[in-house]
């Protein structure tokens, strides 16, 4: 969102793997919402139906990666995402719109590719076998314009610092396990320059020692949802994030 004078970029980005993020979507519009509250469009804690505001906070979104994925999970969390905003649209209405200015999801954003099993010994006889895959995987923000671009890929200079402790906590603490409530860990905070990795515990996940001995294509059927999707990397980055668990204890870290 920008604020009403426009001079000054605020910008929420996150990935979402599941239709379960609902509080969390809603406490970032309300961060929006408080971006402009301090601007002096609005003087209450929170937005509500009885608001005042003279003009509408417009959101833009932004909505970018999924494909046409055999398990349908793409389509689901498209839908529970689309649903949502619907919703909340229609709880702040007339003080807040969303503005969907992107929509690179589901059939909008499928390739189609295929691929030849080369560990057979008659493969130039094989047939080919077709699989979808997203075009495009995410997108970056410049944050002094607010203007978006779209990328397949994340240059290794720009992903920021301890890029293995950050991949530890998605396979440590996908989520609470008291409520068992899905949540997003935030990494950086409105008027913080940093990026914060909150603790948590280090701890190794069941068959480590497994995936640590099979070849690529094992180590991805067990434990990637999308295998003919992931990086060329992913196989190595996983391995690097398994040993790491298994050679440092949370105290050493935090």
């Amino acid at each position: 969102g920008k604020n009403k004078n426009e001079y000054s970029i605020f910008g929420s980005l996150c990935h979402l793997d599941s239709p379960k993020y609902e509080s969390c979507i809603r406490n970032t519009v309300q961060d929006h919402v408080d971006f402009h509250q301090e601007d002096g469009r609005e003087t209450s804690d929170h937005l509500t139906s009885t608001s005042t505001a003279t003009s509408p906070i417009c959101i833009e979104v932004h909505l970018v990666g999924g494909y046409n994925d055999a398990k349908g999970a793409s389509s689901e969390i498209t839908n529970a995402i689309f649903a949502l905003l619907k919703k909340l649209a229609s709880e702040l209405t007339p003080h807040v719109v969303f503005h969907v200015k992107t929509c690179v999801v589901c059939g909008l954003n499928d390739s189609i590719n295929y691929r030849i099993d080369t560990s057979n010994s008659n493969s130039n006889c094989a047939s080919p076998t077709l699989f979808s895959s997203p075009i495009m995987r995410g997108l970056a923000m410049d944050v002094n314009s607010g203007r978006i671009v779209l990328i397949k890929n994340v240059d290794s200079t720009l992903l920021g610092p301890k890029p293995t402790l950050r991949r530890a906590r998605l396979w440590c603490n996908s989520y609470d396990s008291c409520s068992r409530e899905v949540y997003m860990s935030t990494v950086h905070h409105r008027g913080q320059d940093l990026i914060s990795i909150e603790p948590f515990p280090l701890k190794t996940f069941p068959d480590i020692h497994f995936y640590l001995k099979v070849p690529d294509d094992t180590l991805l059927k067990y434990t990637s949802t999308s295998p003919e999707c992931e990086a060329e990397n992913y196989c190595d980055e996983f391995r690097e994030t398994a040993r790491f668990l298994m050679s440092t204890n949370t105290e050493d870290i935090f």
